[in-house]
């Protein structure tokens, strides 16, 4: 499932000035050729061999004019991109490098990156028979306090809606409830279906007395967004679109970075066009819980979040540089007290972490059987199913105690409050993961 022949070739994306994009057809390249005949002329001429194409389809485009009226009603201050000003470069492998060069040399280009994703995110492939081993449902500080929060009203997550946003799923397993047997855009991977299995089994597993029971048991049937046989921009589009006020997004993806000549893995946002997504989605009062990453393929040494930048010398992974709004979530060690794991990202932009180790959720075997089980999920992916189903238990507290969802700055601010938190072992002070959000501290104190 972590092999890397599976993941998408690499290709460049640039984000063009505004007053390049003036035409209605937005899926073809000759918008850059009629208003960029230099930079077009000097790449056709020059021994690389490019093509280009819209990142988004003209119903994306449709759809993200909506949005973004929206958002700015929501925010007058939201200042949102032109989405037609985000291109695919696609030339061979060995050009890319000397392609990103000439395009940061244009006056025409505000900024490009070489996009290519990582591999899934993880390290491993009460009445409910196997919550006993589920310790992450535990009291604080050992876990997040679900156990406790599921006796209150709302506190299952009662009503709350729900997207994971990742490749494959097992979506007829017996410990589920889905809204459809099939993603609402893109493909099921065969590859990645274990995986957004134990995704949803730690966040929403139903309480039907068989196997484990998720953070959050009682939200609405949850919804799935693949971004396999497509692209993550897509993707993002058709997940906001099914999204309501107070909605859970859940992003397990993680993408490529180069630092230092390495290739680390690190969060979507790090790439432009995400970023842009996210902020909209954050705007629009959707709560979007993010993997962090696991560094170097799942080895030392991790993402510094502070210190990485960009080939143009932005730190966009840090906080008082750009913030999308979104949850950021890096993974620690299951037992208390809490240590970060060698590979899992730090920084300021971090907000919470969790169990990234000996997680007890849904699984499968080769045959994508709909009745197995593990003890061994892992990492940032575990971290942020966790994460994400304690969002959907304090979003439904809320509605039922206060009559409203919180905003997704709110909801933020409220999991990654310390007061309200179980902090990490100060054995690394300077490496800055957040703390793990406590329910019952939560419910108790802010939710009364």
């Amino acid at each position: 499932m972590n092999d890397n022949k599976h993941n998408e070739e690499p290709r460049i994306v640039v984000y063009f000035v505004p007053e390049i994009i003036l035409s209605e057809d937005v899926n073809s390249e000759s918008i850059i050729e009629d208003f960029a005949p230099d930079l077009w002329q000097e790449l056709q001429g020059s021994s690389l061999n490019c093509s280009a194409t819209c990142v988004f389809e003209a119903s994306d485009i449709e759809t993200l004019d909506q949005l973004t009226r929206k958002a700015v009603d929501i925010d007058p201050s939201y200042q949102p991109p032109d989405f037609r000003a985000f291109y695919y470069l696609d030339a061979s492998p060995d050009e890319l490098f000397g392609l990103l060069v000439r395009l940061k040399g244009s006056g025409q280009v505000r900024t490009a990156y070489i996009d290519q994703a990582g591999p899934d995110p993880t390290v491993n492939c009460p009445k409910n028979p196997r919550s006993k081993w589920q310790g992450y449902l535990n009291s604080a500080p050992a876990g997040v306090g679900a156990k406790y929060a599921c006796n209150l009203p709302g506190g299952d997550g009662e009503g709350q809606g729900f997207i994971d946003f990742e490749q494959g799923w097992i979506l007829d397993h017996e410990d589920l409830c889905v809204d459809q047997q099939s993603p609402l855009h893109g493909k099921n991977s065969n590859d990645s279906r274990s995986h957004g299995a134990s995704v949803l089994g730690v966040v929403c597993a139903v309480d039907n007395c068989l196997g484990c029971i998720g953070i959050a048991p009682n939200i609405k049937p949850a919804k799935v967004v693949s971004y396999f046989c497509s692209t993550r921009p897509r993707a993002l589009v058709s997940a906001l679109a099914n999204l309501e006020y107070g909605e859970v997004l859940l992003l397990e993806a993680q993408v490529q970075l180069r630092l230092n000549d390495q290739i680390i893995l690190g969060p979507m946002e790090a790439y432009d066009c995400e970023y842009e997504l996210i902020l909209l989605a954050t705007t629009l009062g959707f709560t979007v819980v993010e993997v962090g990453g696991n560094g170097t393929y799942n080895e030392y040494p991790p993402l510094n979040m502070d210190c990485y930048k960009t080939l143009d010398g932005r730190r966009v992974l840090k906080r008082n540089y750009r913030d999308s709004g979104a949850i950021m979530v890096t993974a620690a060690s299951s037992k208390h007290p809490h240590v970060r794991l060698d590979y899992a990202p730090f920084g300021t932009r971090i907000d919470c972490y969790a169990w990234g180790e000996n997680i007890a959720t849904l699984g499968s075997n080769l045959d994508s059987s709909v009745d197995s089980y593990k003890n061994t999920f892992s990492a940032t992916s575990g971290a942020s199913a966790i994460i994400a189903g304690v969002a959907l238990s304090v979003q439904g507290r809320a509605e039922k105690v206060l009559k409203r969802r919180y905003d997704a700055k709110t909801l933020r601010t409220i999991l990654s409050d310390p007061c309200t938190g179980t902090m990490p072992s100060n054995l690394e002070p300077t490496r800055h993961i957040g703390v793990m959000p406590d329910l019952r501290k939560i419910f108790d104190l802010v939710i009364k």
